[in-house]
């Protein structure tokens, strides 16, 4: 078995994952590394995240959405107060399975950022991403070097269309506003030397 994941197998899992949520009506966003492409500049990525909301969380519709496409769940469902993960798979012949990795909330602020989603393309696939800001949000609160890295090609790559008033109530409200401050500043200091 090869050990990667081809490019094709990646967004033939994400056409596949995006239809059955849609045909399931479940609520949900891409978000990770498939968000920053919809928004930004092809990069690598190996998995597929996924944020669903529901008032109830419930992961069953979730798992069985998916199983209608080839996925099936790999490992156990973890339960927190206001939330499900879990990762599902689906295996291509001779490479490594893509893997989605699943929140499922009953968060208000989660259910908000699902509510502001917006369809965007990844190479002719359509799929339902947070807006700019929520995903700015979500990888400024991960803070990897990878989120952070992500952050910069987002808010270069989407010049003049961010609407920094959300942008900073959400930043708040997720507790990163340290983090975007640091940011924002860095942005405009290069805008003015262009």
């Amino acid at each position: 078995m090869s050990a990667s994941i081809t490019q094709s197998a990646l967004l033939d899992a994400l056409s596949r994952a995006s239809r059955a949520l849609e045909v399931g009506r479940i609520d949900h966003v891409f978000i990770g590394g498939i968000a920053v492409v919809a928004w930004s500049q092809p990069r690598s990525t190996v998995d597929i995240d996924l944020l669903v909301a529901a008032e109830a969380a419930d992961p069953q519709a979730v798992l069985v959405a998916l199983g209608k496409e080839g996925f099936h769940l790999e490992g156990k469902i973890h339960k927190d107060v206001l939330m499900y993960g879990f990762k599902a798979r689906r295996d291509y012949p001779g490479q490594r399975p893509v893997r989605v990795d699943v929140l499922v909330s009953r968060n208000p602020a989660a259910i908000d950022i699902v509510g502001r989603g917006v369809t965007r393309d990844v190479t002719g696939i359509k799929i339902r991403t947070p807006a700019l800001e929520d995903l700015i949000v979500l990888k400024l609160q991960a803070g990897r070097y990878q989120d952070l890295a992500d952050c910069e090609a987002l808010l270069a790559a989407n010049r003049g269309s961010l609407n920094l008033e959300l942008l900073r109530s959400q930043a708040e409200a997720f507790g990163v506003s340290d983090a975007l401050a640091q940011l924002l500043p860095r942005r405009s200091d290069e805008q003015k030397t262009k």
